[in-house]
C-alpha cells in the first residue's frame, strides 16, 4: 500500500485537490429552508467546510509531496491582501453588522494562498478549476433564463432574476467572472483553427451558445459593475487574441493624422458610456 501511494501520490494529490476544489466552487448552488436567510447562510457554511477540506488537502500534500516548486509572491497576492485589509479597516465594529465577517475574510485569504500553492504544485488544476467555474456559470445562466421567462421563481420577490442568489448583484458578478474566461477559450480555439481545415468540435459550439446566453442575461441584471467587470477584460482579451494592437499600429502608420482623431474620440466615448451607466441606475451598483 505504501509503495502504491508513493508511485501514485501525484495523481492522488491532484484528484483530492480537484474534488475538494470542485466542492468549493459549487457553493453557489447551496440553499436551505431550515436556516434563517438560508440562501446566504447555506452558501457561507458550505464554503467554510469545503474550503477547510481543500486547505487540509493542500497542507497534507505540502508536507508529504514528492517535490515542491518555489512559489513567488505575485501582484495578485498584493491586491488580494490589500482588498481584505481594506475590508477589515473599514469595518464598523460599533454597529458590527456581520459578526462572522472577519473570520470569513481570513478564511478567504487562506483559501487564495492554498489555491496558489495547488496551482504551482499541480499546474493542470488551474485549467480544471477554470473549466468548473465556467460550467457552474453556464448552469447559473440557465437558472437565470428560467426565472426570466417565468419557468421558475427567483429567490427574491423584488427581482425577476437572481439565479441561485438572493439578488441579481452576486448573480451578475459570477457570470461577469466567467464571461471573459469563456471568451478567451473560444478565441483561442478560433486562432488554432484559423486558416486550417480542422473542424470545431461540438463542445466549441456549446461554448458559443453559452456565451450568447451570458451576453443576453447580463443586461437584464441591471448591474453596472458586473457589466464593466465583463466588458473591460473581454476587450483586452479580444485585443490580445485577435492582434488588434498590431493591426492598429499598422493602420496608424498608413492613415497618418486620421488616427489622432480616433485617439481623441475614444476617451470621450468612454466618458459618455460611463456617464450613461451611472444615470441608468444611480442608487445601485
Amino acid at each position: 500500500m505504501g509503495t502504491f501511494f508513493k508511485k501514485n501520490r501525484v495523481k492522488a494529490g491532484e484528484f483530492l485537490l480537484f474534488l475538494s476544489g470542485t466542492l468549493v466552487l459549487v457553493s453557489l448552488f447551496m440553499t436551505s429552508s431550515h436556516l434563517y436567510d438560508g440562501i446566504l447562510i447555506a452558501k457561507e457554511h458550505w464554503f467554510r467546510y469545503t474550503s477547510s477540506l481543500f486547505g487540509s488537502a493542500t497542507f497534507l500534500f505540502f508536507l508529504f509531496g514528492k517535490k515542491r516548486r518555489p512559489i513567488s509572491f505575485s501582484t495578485s497576492d498584493v491586491f488580494v491582501l490589500m482588498g481584505i485589509g481594506w475590508s477589515i479597516l473599514t469595518y464598523n465594529e460599533v454597529i458590527n453588522p456581520a459578526p462572522e465577517r472577519m473570520g470569513l475574510l481570513i478564511q478567504l485569504a487562506a483559501f487564495w494562498f492554498f489555491l496558489r500553492f495547488s496551482f504551482t504544485e499541480y499546474p493542470r488544476l488551474r485549467k480544471a478549476f477554470l473549466f468548473i467555474l465556467i460550467v457552474t456559470a453556464i448552469i447559473e445562466v440557465m437558472i437565470g433564463m428560467s426565472q426570466l421567462y417565468g419557468i421558475n421563481r427567483s429567490f427574491n420577490p423584488n427581482y425577476r432574476i437572481t439565479g441561485s442568489f438572493f439578488n441579481p448583484g452576486p448573480f451578475a458578478g459570477y457570470i461577469a467572472v466567467a464571461f471573459p474566461l469563456l471568451l478567451d477559450f473560444l478565441l483561442k480555439q478560433y486562432n488554432e483553427r484559423k486558416g486550417t481545415n480542422r473542424k470545431y468540435p461540438f463542445w466549441f459550439w456549446g461554448g458559443v451558445v453559452s456565451f450568447a446566453l451570458m451576453l443576453a442575461v447580463l443586461p437584464s441584471t441591471l448591474s453596472r459593475s458586473a457589466w464593466l467587470a465583463a466588458l473591460i477584460p473581454s476587450f483586452l482579451i479580444i485585443v490580445y487574441r485577435l492582434d488588434w494592437w498590431k493591426k492598429w499600429q499598422e493602420w496608424r502608420s498608413e492613415s497618418g493624422s486620421r488616427s489622432i482623431w480616433i485617439v481623441l474620440g475614444l476617451p470621450l466615448i468612454l466618458i459618455l458610456f460611463i456617464a450613461s451607466l451611472y444615470a441608468l441606475k444611480k442608487d445601485s451598483a
